[in-house]
């Protein structure tokens, strides 16, 4: 241009017209991004609140295990164990035996009494049996103690016997009635 040209220009035409307000760029798209940082985090607590109110916990009751004697200590597994919020129990016999029978698999809903597993119980059985000939045998030994004892008894007075004899009768009847005692709390415990 020539300098006769710029003179000639109105400079006026030049101004920033200020009366039409016009956003800075990027101002709303802020609101956007964080809209969108916040709707995650309401929906993950609004789950949070849903799954406490709406789907109630449920309560674990909390059983106790006893040990079997006699007949159903053979029909039965005698075993521990614990209850986790329904997902699993793990479960032990107190005896050791092989297994013969499995009624339940993993997962299967079970109820108080249904039988879980049948145990090989020869070894059991085996000491029930000799628990229960040493209480006869510890018997026998206290009925011949009981009589010897009652004999000498009778015989004091007529001078056939002596008071240490007796004396010896009644000890051996008070350890023949303990040796009773004994083996009767040892069947009873296994």
């Amino acid at each position: 241009m020539s300098e006769s040209e710029t003179d000639k220009v109105d400079l006026s035409a030049l101004k920033i017209d200020r009366s039409e307000r016009t956003r800075a760029p990027g101002r709303g798209r802020k609101w956007f991004y964080l809209l969108w940082l916040l709707l995650p985090l309401i929906a993950y607590f609004g789950y949070q609140y849903l799954l406490r109110e709406v789907a109630p916990t449920t309560r674990v009751r909390v059983g106790e295990a006893r040990m079997l004697s006699g007949s159903t200590a053979k029909a039965r597994l005698v075993a521990t164990g614990y209850v986790v919020a329904q997902i699993k129990a793990a479960v032990a016999s107190k005896a050791t035996g092989r297994l013969l029978q499995l009624n339940v698999e993993e997962g299967d809903q079970v109820k108080r009494g249904d039988i879980l597993a049948v145990l090989e119980n020869n070894d059991i059985a085996a000491n029930l049996a000799l628990a229960e000939a040493n209480l006869k045998a510890a018997r026998a030994d206290s009925t011949i103690a009981a009589l010897n004892y009652a004999r000498q008894r009778e015989l004091l007075p007529s001078g056939s016997t002596t008071e240490d004899v007796v004396e010896a009768a009644t000890a051996e009847y008070y350890r023949a009635a303990a040796g009773v005692c004994r083996r009767h709390g040892k069947s009873a415990a296994r």
